[in-house]
């Protein structure tokens, strides 16, 4: 009978993580750089496959260094408000665009599709960073045209790193010559499956190809089109690699593999030991962003 009733529980909720992969409510805008005195610009600008991208570009007078800034998952260019299955963290990107600028860095913002207050598409489903990569994509063109004679350092969190990585991987000349990449906690689906299940007791080896015939379903993507660390040989320039070391929706395995297999010599791995839940990683910097800076100062 526990079998039965085991067995039941995993099938749940392994139906339950393909559907929170396969679409999301928006997490809203809620604050703008104002909240932190910088002067910033509402910028509306394409992805590669045409639709329209809300971001703000906020200068650092005087200076030709610039961050292209990727948001995860459940969020957007202003952090997230708090969420219950999440952990209640709210997530505030304002004192870290605060430390960059005041350090020599201006900040290229955005909101990626089916995110914030860009446009929707396919109907607001997610496309797993296989439609989102033509954002980051955009993005980085749209830099490179607009601010030509800016050195490009990258800061990208979860679903926005997978999505700048993924492009890295499809389009590897429009990276080339970026200074450097801070990247947080890339995630990829069957680490995050084999996480959660730990987590609640429902371990089994059949769980990974379970959900994935349910993604399969919902998006068209399986577990195997997923995997970070197969794109990770596409990252070419200096990266410091970040992680909540305690964050049970993933393994460490994941992403020691993703860091071994970087195509980069010039890495570092840094594990936050101070908090146990994922989201706090990306408040990680707004406490210490000296770790940040020292880090982007190298090159």
């Amino acid at each position: 009978m526990y079998d039965l009733i085991n067995c039941a529980k995993r099938s749940i909720a392994l139906r339950q993580m393909a559907k929170f992969f396969s679409k999301i409510d928006r997490n809203p805008v809620t604050r703008t750089p104002a909240e932190v005195d910088l002067e910033f610009q509402e910028i509306d600008f394409k992805s590669t496959d045409g639709l329209n991208l809300k971001a703000w570009y906020m200068p650092s007078k005087g200076s030709s260094k610039i961050v292209v800034f990727n948001h995860f998952m459940l969020g957007n260019r202003a952090g997230a408000v708090p969420l219950a299955d999440w952990g209640n963290v709210t997530v505030d990107f304002m004192p870290i665009y605060r430390a960059l600028v005041d350090a020599g860095y201006s900040i290229f913002t955005y909101d990626l599709r089916n995110h914030g207050e860009s446009d929707q598409d396919q109907g607001g489903m997610l496309g797993l960073t296989h439609t989102e990569y033509q954002d980051a994509l955009g993005a980085q063109r749209y830099v490179k045209e607009h601010y030509p004679d800016s050195e490009i350092f990258l800061y990208s969190q979860c679903y926005g790193t997978v999505a700048t990585m993924r492009a890295m991987d499809k389009s590897p000349a429009d990276f080339e010559g970026v200074k450097a990449f801070v990247n947080i906690q890339p995630l990829s689906s069957n680490a995050f499956v084999e996480g959660v299940t730990e987590k609640f007791g429902l371990s089994h080896p059949d769980n990974v190809a379970q959900f994935s015939k349910h993604l399969k379903r919902r998006t068209g993507y399986s577990t195997d089109e997923l995997k970070v660390p197969d794109i990770a040989p596409a990252v070419k320039m200096p990266t410091m690699l970040v992680q909540v070391r305690a964050d049970w929706r993933t393994t460490n395995k994941d992403l020691v593999s993703v860091f071994e297999k970087l195509g980069t010599d010039e890495k570092e791995m840094l594990w936050i030991d101070d908090q146990e839940e994922r989201l706090e990683a990306y408040n990680h910097f707004a406490r210490h962003p000296d770790d940040l800076i020292t880090f982007f100062n190298k090159y």
